[in-house]
């Protein structure tokens, strides 16, 4: 069905899901405040059922109906396994904020820009620039007035922090990230799904970023796969925290587990938006730490994670050593440097 453009300024209950290149339009589902809530992402998923209500409308009419709205909202940028799905949804259970995890056309904005990056673009000139600013107006929209949208994106979604965070001025982000060893023991104990599928991709772009040719990406065990992922969206986001120095802060997923209430209102703090420290109570006697944040009925807390880790050490203890040994190869190449600076002094991000 046709959607009147007008009825996008109301709220948000009408998310982009999906851009049609060729069509130069918008397709949309219809979502109201319940299903964002629960929903871990916001793709495919959304429109899997016949039931869910679609509509379409042209770029140039949604881009008209927003005309004069400024986008408004935080972002949260990451490594992949990292919290970031349970930070999330910590901040949506929080008075003032909107929680939107990973919406799919960021993805779509994230896989034309690599495409562009390598010389491969399929969009016009200039439609990047122009979508990314739409979707950023749509991202902005909230049920309730005054609440902060924060745009969770996907892993490696990372190389559009800096352009994410100049599109909106003023905009706070929260990067997260884990330390090099725990990241590698979170991920080889079986979350090797995104590393597997991205990791060419991930070669690509550290190298494009350090300017070194890391040579056969298919070489690689896993253990420097998941090294080099960890690299790869770090350099992305440290970039970021470069320019945008003020407007960053970096979160370790452990520091949030080990002090959840203390960690989460520096988060609440840093976006400008008031602590409720009843309600950040609220939130820890609730169930949400004790189940896995991109599946709540699965039941998975801090322990479970302490058990997964101490099982990988036993299970993965190679690939371990050779994605510490490829770490320090990295550390003596000078584009790495200064990224690994950079996260040593940043507290439980060193080796």
């Amino acid at each position: 069905m046709a959607i009147d453009p007008a009825e996008l300024t109301r709220s948000p209950e009408w998310f982009p899901w999906r851009i049609d290149d060729p069509a130069d339009a918008l397709e949309f589902v219809r979502l109201g405040a319940a299903d964002y809530e629960a929903a871990s992402f916001l793709d495919r998923r959304l429109t899997a059922t016949s039931t869910a209500e679609k509509a379409v409308a042209t770029i140039d009419s949604v881009e008209q109906a927003l005309e004069g709205v400024a986008p408004r909202c935080g972002f949260i940028f990451h490594a992949s396994h990292v919290g970031s799905t349970l930070l999330a949804r910590m901040l949506g259970a929080h008075p003032g904020f909107f929680s939107l995890r990973e919406p799919v056309t960021l993805r779509t904005l994230a896989e034309e820009a690599e495409r562009r990056a390598r010389g491969a673009g399929v969009w016009a000139e200039g439609a990047l620039e122009r979508r990314f600013d739409l979707m950023l107006r749509l991202w902005s929209r909230t049920f309730v007035p005054g609440d902060l949208p924060v745009i969770k994106a996907t892993s490696w979604a990372t190389e559009l922090a800096e352009a994410a965070m100049d599109r909106v001025p003023e905009s706070r982000a929260v990067f997260m990230y884990v330390r090099p060893l725990n990241f590698l023991r979170g991920l080889l104990g079986g979350a090797m799904v995104d590393i597997d599928e991205r990791h060419s991709e991930r070669v690509a772009r550290l190298g494009r970023r350090i300017g070194v040719e890391l040579g056969p990406a298919e070489r690689m065990t896993p253990g420097e796969r998941v090294i080099t992922a960890l690299l790869c969206e770090t350099s992305s986001m440290q970039a970021a925290a470069d320019r945008f120095p003020g407007r960053v802060l970096w979160v370790d997923f452990d520091a949030l587990l080990a002090a959840p209430g203390e960690t989460l209102a520096r988060v609440v703090a840093h976006y400008g938006i008031g602590v409720d420290a009843a309600r950040i109570a609220a939130i820890l006697r609730g169930p949400i730490l004790e189940r896995y944040a991109k599946a709540p009925s699965v039941a998975f807390g801090p322990d479970d994670r302490v058990a997964l880790l101490k099982r990988a050490d036993s299970e993965h203890a190679d690939e371990i050593r050779r994605g510490m040994e490829l770490l320090g190869r990295f550390a003596a190449l000078p584009g790495v440097r200064p990224i690994l600076e950079a996260a040593s002094k940043r507290v439980g991000i060193s080796t």
